[in-house]
C-alpha cells in the first residue's frame, strides 16, 4: 500500500506539473528562437519588414507568458491576481512611451505606415537636410550635406513638419537684385536664357519685391532629376552671373562706389574667358555626399521589383506556365542576393 500510495502521489504530482513544465520550455523556446532571429536580421539585413519581425516576436513572448501562467498549479484567486498584475505592467509600459524608447518605437510605426517617406528621398526638417538611408524602429538616419551621419528619434519627424523632396521633380530657385536703371525686359530675358542653360524645365522669372534701390527677381524652374539638388542650384546661379554679364547687365549694389576714374558708360561685367585658365570637370558632389543614401535607394528599388516578381509569382501559381514559374523564383533568388550584397556594402561604407 505505501508503494502504491508513492506511485499515486507521483503520479499526481506529474500530472499538476508537466503542463507548466511544457509552458516554461515552449517560452524559453520562443524567446531563444526570437532572440537568434533579431540577431540574424540585424546582422543581414535583408528583411524589409524589421520592425513588424520585431513585434511579432515580443507579441509571441507575451502569448506565451498569459499561457505559462494559465497552466500554472495554483488557485484561480491567485492566477486571476497574477494575470491582472501582468496587464498592470504592460499597461504602465504603455502609459509611459511619451517619455520612454516606447514613444519612438509608436512614431516608428507611424512613419512607416504612412509611408511619407522612405531611404534615398531628401527630407528637411527643423534646421536639418539630407537624405534618408535608414529607418528603424526607434530611429531614422539621415546622411547631411557634410557625408555626415544624422541620428533622428522617430518621435521627431512625427511631430514636427518634414519636407519631402518628390522624387519627380522639385522646383529650384535664385534671387537676384538688379538696379532700376535695368530694364525689366532685358532683365527677364537674361534670367530666363540663364534657367535654359541650366537645364530647368519650364524656367519662369518672378518679380519678388521691389526695394527703395533695387528690384528683386526670383528665377524658378522644374529639376526632373532631385538627385542632383545642390550642384543644380549652384549651377543656376552660375548661369545667372554668366547670362547677366553677357547681356551687359550689372550685378552691383545700386550705392556702388568706386575711386578709380572710370570712363562714362563704361559696365562692370568681365570682359570674357581667360585662355590662360583652365576649367576642371566639375566633381559629381551629390555622389560624394550622399553615397550611402544613394546605396539605400537602389535596396529600396530592388525591394520593391522583388515585392512586385513576387506578386505576379502568386498569380501564376494558380495555374500558370512551370518555366515562367521558374524564371520568377529564379530572378526572386538572384534580387535577394543582390539585396543582401548591397546591404553589406552600406553598412561597411566608411
Amino acid at each position: 500500500m505505501n508503494r502504491l500510495g508513492t506511485v499515486a502521489l507521483v503520479t499526481d504530482f506529474v500530472d499538476m506539473v508537466w503542463p507548466t513544465a511544457v509552458a516554461v520550455l515552449v517560452l524559453l523556446g520562443i524567446y531563444i528562437s526570437g532572440t537568434r532571429y533579431l540577431r540574424h536580421r540585424a546582422e543581414l539585413k535583408t528583411e524589409h519588414d524589421n520592425i513588424r519581425a520585431q513585434l511579432l516576436v515580443t507579441l509571441t513572448v507575451g502569448i506565451a507568458i498569459v499561457g505559462v501562467i494559465l497552466a500554472l498549479p495554483i488557485e484561480n484567486n491567485l492566477r486571476n491576481s497574477l494575470l491582472q498584475l501582468f496587464g498592470l505592467l504592460v499597461t504602465a509600459v504603455i502609459g509611459l512611451s511619451a517619455t520612454t524608447h516606447v514613444s519612438n518605437a509608436f512614431a516608428g510605426l507611424m512613419l512607416r505606415s504612412r509611408r511619407a517617406f522612405r531611404p534615398g528621398d531628401f527630407i528637411r526638417f527643423d534646421s536639418h537636410f539630407g537624405r534618408v538611408t535608414d529607418m528603424g524602429l526607434f530611429h531614422t538616419e539621415v546622411q547631411t550635406e557634410d557625408r555626415d551621419l544624422t541620428t533622428v528619434p522617430n518621435i521627431l519627424l512625427v511631430s514636427s513638419p518634414v519636407t519631402v523632396i518628390r522624387q519627380t521633380g522639385t522646383v529650384i530657385s535664385a534671387s537676384v537684385s538688379l538696379g532700376y536703371d535695368v530694364d525689366r525686359r532685358s532683365a527677364e530675358k537674361a534670367l530666363l536664357v540663364a534657367g535654359q542653360e541650366a537645364d530647368m524645365t519650364d524656367p519662369f522669372v518672378h518679380i519678388s519685391d521691389l526695394g527703395d534701390y533695387s528690384i528683386t527677381y526670383r528665377l524658378a524652374g522644374l529639376l526632373e532629376s532631385p538627385k542632383t539638388l545642390l550642384s543644380s542650384r549652384s549651377r543656376l546661379r552660375a548661369a545667372m552671373i554668366d547670362s547677366l554679364h553677357a547681356a551687359q547687365i550689372e550685378i552691383v549694389s545700386p550705392t556702388f562706389m568706386n575711386q578709380r576714374q572710370v570712363a562714362k558708360g563704361e559696365r562692370f561685367v568681365p570682359v570674357g574667358d581667360h585662355p590662360g585658365i583652365e576649367v576642371s570637370e566639375p566633381v559629381d558632389a551629390e555622389a560624394l555626399m550622399f553615397d550611402k543614401a544613394d546605396m539605400a535607394e537602389s535596396v529600396e528599388r530592388l525591394r520593391d521589383r522583388k515585392a512586385g516578381i513576387e506578386d505576379e509569382l502568386k498569380k501564376l501559381d494558380a495555374g500558370g506556365d512551370e518555366v515562367l514559374i521558374e524564371r520568377h523564383k529564379a530572378m526572386i533568388e538572384l534580387l535577394a542576393t543582390a539585396i543582401e550584397a548591397r546591404e553589406r556594402q552600406k553598412d561597411e561604407s566608411p
